[in-house]
């Protein structure tokens, strides 16, 4: 069985790294972003905190954003239109089986692009990187297994590929701009900060930076029950509707 999840995972990171738009999405447009805000950005700070200890998770979160949604979700509405599921389904893959691979397949791309982040931070920006890796480690495996879960969501009710590019680019421009990740929820309304608390987004990149920070502590943990409960209401919906043709 091992050794079916990894030659599916093989196979998957093959594919993905053939995909001109995953790959860019995944990897070039959030360290392009990194490097001209960093440049534009770099020596200010936010309610006394400076900019990369903000903004280092911040765009580890959009990398995990564009995975969830572009490289999970949307491939896999790519994937059922193309009669692949169809023909998966017809062996003895199990679903479980294959979306494990899925998953291992994303928690290796977020790696890479975290790496990739910080090696951007420290070399050219010269900024410090966390004192609490392996939390930050654990924290980033935790955060992104939960919201691989919740792109489900776009497998299970994007019927065609036009449909499932629709649906992950609303949520993708919904979450950008009321998550925090790249404007401080601090100028919003009061309104719109609340609405940000229905943003899972919103709870990746806030347990993430605190993490960073070190400033997590036991009254945070409402972030890691809220992306649970997340996970598994996304879990749930997408058993009951996910189709393999």
């Amino acid at each position: 069985m091992n050794r079916m999840i990894t030659s599916h995972v093989k196979a998957d990171l093959k594919l993905f790294m053939r995909d001109p738009m995953a790959m860019g999405f995944t990897f070039i447009l959030p360290a392009v972003l990194f490097i001209i805000f960093g440049n534009i950005f770099g020596s200010e700070s936010y309610g006394g905190v400076e900019y990369f200890q903000l903004y280092i998770s911040a765009m580890v979160a959009i990398m995990i954003l564009n995975i969830g949604l572009f490289t999970i979700g949307l491939q896999l509405v790519i994937d059922r239109e193309k009669g692949v599921l169809r023909r998966l389904k017809g062996t003895p893959l199990r679903p479980w089986v294959m979306f494990t691979s899925i998953l291992l397949k994303a928690l290796i791309a977020t790696f890479v692009g975290a790496v990739e982040i910080m090696l951007i931070a420290y070399f050219m920006f010269d900024a410090p990187l966390t004192d609490h890796l392996a939390a930050y480690t654990l924290m980033l495996i935790f955060v992104t297994i939960c919201f691989c879960s919740f792109s489900l969501i776009i497998t299970s009710f994007a019927k065609t590929i036009g449909a499932g590019l629709g649906m992950a680019f609303v949520l993708m421009y919904i979450m950008l701009f009321l998550s925090g990740v790249t404007i401080p929820l601090e100028i919003y309304p009061e309104t719109v900060q609340t609405i940000a608390k229905f943003i899972p987004l919103y709870y990746v990149h806030d347990a993430l930076q605190l993490v960073w920070r070190g400033a997590f502590s036991l009254s945070d943990m409402t972030h890691i029950v809220v992306l649970f409960l997340f996970a598994a209401l996304s879990l749930l919906v997408s058993n009951r509707f996910f189709r393999w043709e």
